[in-house]
């Protein structure tokens, strides 16, 4: 899909659970009892049925069997204290709890609101910015606009359609999204990776066409990784990683295109030829780019317009008019900060 899309925020309001959990990342969460779903919870679903295993005798062999005890022995073991439940059972009762546990988070009254009344827009062909301090829900914007989780009122629209309406097929012909976590393509060459991003048009069996394999390669030359095709992804530096990731989201052929902090992990000229690259897709690929960074400086140096998320509120302007509307200064908020609201430089004094 090469057709132009810009993003439109319509009285936005986004958040998270308040158990500290995002709401895509609840069934992941729960396999991990410090992280959302508590044991004690499927200890009490298996109470229910009257099955009587306590998850913490389980818990207790497989430490036992960590320290040269199979598990078929605590299999063996749990047959004769005539608990009469398989291990199997007791991964279904878990897998109820959680499915009990997700459908209590996705309730309004479940979740903590960061943000409301967002209203802004993305155009293509522009390299926007998303700027704010830590825990102002930037990452949970970003996750909110790619659909990975809900909003808890207002609309996300791209182009005209609300994506609440639109089939996930068609979402990833329409979205695509680099976060910050390194992808566990270890063995993977960049080329196979790259290619994983014509997965939306490739069928049940994922076969590349030749027009796919043409694409992936164009997507390789388009962000200068021509001469690491061939390379193990394991063997890549974070500024590599973060091309390659790039030049996927190319391949999948998306008007629009999400980064969570892609500069990141990068040293300074990684950031400046990242930013830089981004721009140039942008404005060339007519490309509706989205990113949150915490490098104001290049980001008004290099951004067509920024998202400024302060106090629940977002502001949506181009650096200067956000800069001559005070928000920059506010952002900064310090005395030792000097802010040149006409070259948008930033020098400690």
């Amino acid at each position: 899909m090469n057709k132009e899309l810009p993003i439109v925020l319509h009285n936005l309001a986004v958040g998270y659970s308040k158990k500290g959990v995002h709401l895509s990342q609840v069934h992941q969460q729960s396999d991990k009892a410090n992280q959302g779903v508590h044991l004690s919870q499927v200890h009490q679903q298996s109470n229910e049925t009257n099955q009587g295993v306590h998850l913490s005798q389980v818990h207790q062999q497989s430490n036992n069997a960590n320290q040269g005890v199979h598990l078929s022995q605590v299999h063996q073991q749990s047959n004769k204290a005539n608990q009469g439940v398989h291990l199997s059972q007791v991964h279904q009762q878990s897998d109820e709890a959680q499915r009990l546990v997700q459908l209590r988070q996705l309730h309004p009254l479940d979740m903590r609101c960061v943000a409301s009344d967002l209203n802004a827009t993305a155009c293509p062909g522009s390299l926007t910015c998303l700027i704010g301090h830590n825990g102002t829900g930037k990452s949970t914007l970003l996750r909110t606009i790619a659909h990975l989780q809900p909003a808890l009122d207002g609309s996300v629209f791209i182009g005209p359609d609300d994506i609440t309406m639109l089939r996930p097929s068609r979402l990833s012909r329409m979205i695509s999204i680099v976060l910050t976590s390194r992808p566990d393509a270890r063995n993977m060459t960049v080329e196979e990776l790259v290619a994983l991003g014509r997965a939306p048009y490739t069928g049940f069996w994922g076969r590349l066409s030749a027009d796919d394999r043409l694409i992936v390669r164009q997507s390789i030359e388009s962000v200068g990784i021509a001469p690491m095709a061939e390379r193990r992804v394991c063997s890549l530096s974070d500024g590599e990683m973060q091309k390659v990731m790039i030049a996927k989201s190319l391949a999948q052929q998306t008007p629009v295109i999400l980064l969570d902090e892609p500069t990141a992990f990068l040293d300074f000229p990684g950031k400046i030829d990242l930013m830089l690259l981004l721009q140039r897709l942008a404005h060339e690929e007519r490309k509706t780019i989205l990113l949150s960074t915490h490098d104001l400086e290049t980001a008004m140096q290099t951004a067509d317009r920024l998202w400024l998320l302060a106090n629940g509120a977002l502001h949506d302007g181009t650096p200067h008019e956000l800069a001559d509307l005070g928000f920059i200064d506010d952002y900064i908020g310090r005395k030792n900060v000097k802010f040149d609201r006409e070259t948008l430089s930033i020098q400690i004094i």
